[in-house]
């Protein structure tokens, strides 16, 4: 398997980026989080993959983040989820919003995002129910520091990780400055929590 790919971006679209490594340009399916989170073309780049293989068919699936590659290839051991859903459920929202909904058993949530209906989605939570990887946490271990902060104001510890996962994931997404984004997900964490 490919585990990994260090080149080049050669250039992104809108559900793909390309990525030159040594003579051979790799086509990479990808979600829109992973393809916000990548530097321009001409930069270069370490992408997370995942190789697809069927009878007649083999597609290069590309991620920014560990957890986003976890998720998706959790979502693939749902019966009638694929790999063009799973990527789809990834661009609609962000892996540990997506992990917030499963853990928390929220179909109707899971329902809103585009191309999965109830049935479906109470699938899914059935299907993924106690086995999702915590890799989410780890994740996290980078704003530990925020964590413990809002367990000392009285928040439970739980919540908190919750609120700090999720906080961090919208303000990359949302393009925050490195430099600020400690202090922006602290804000936003504090926001969500009330």
């Amino acid at each position: 398997m490919i585990h990994s790919l260090e080149g080049v971006l050669s250039s992104r679209g809108a559900d793909f980026v390309r990525v030159k490594v040594g003579g051979i340009e790799f086509h990479l399916e990808a979600s829109e989080q992973t393809i916000r989170s990548l530097p321009s073309p001409g930069s270069p780049v370490q992408i997370l993959t995942y190789l697809y293989v069927r009878e007649d068919i083999m597609k290069l699936y590309g991620f920014a983040r560990e957890i986003e590659r976890s998720l998706f290839l959790q979502l693939l051991t749902v019966s009638g989820i694929g790999p063009r859903q799973a990527l789809k459920m990834l661009t609609a929202t962000p892996a540990e919003r997506l992990i917030g909904m499963l853990e928390s058993e929220d179909a109707d949530a899971l329902a809103s995002l585009p191309g999965l209906g109830k049935k479906t989605a109470g699938k899914i939570v059935l299907q993924l129910r106690g086995k999702l990887l915590q890799e989410s946490t780890t994740e996290t271990s980078r704003f530990d520091d925020i964590v413990s902060g809002l367990v000392d104001m009285g928040y439970e510890k739980a919540q908190a990780t919750k609120a700090v996962q999720q906080s961090a994931a919208e303000a990359e997404a949302d393009g925050v400055d490195p430099t600020a984004l400690e202090r922006e997900v602290f804000r936003r964490a504090l926001l969500s929590l009330g």
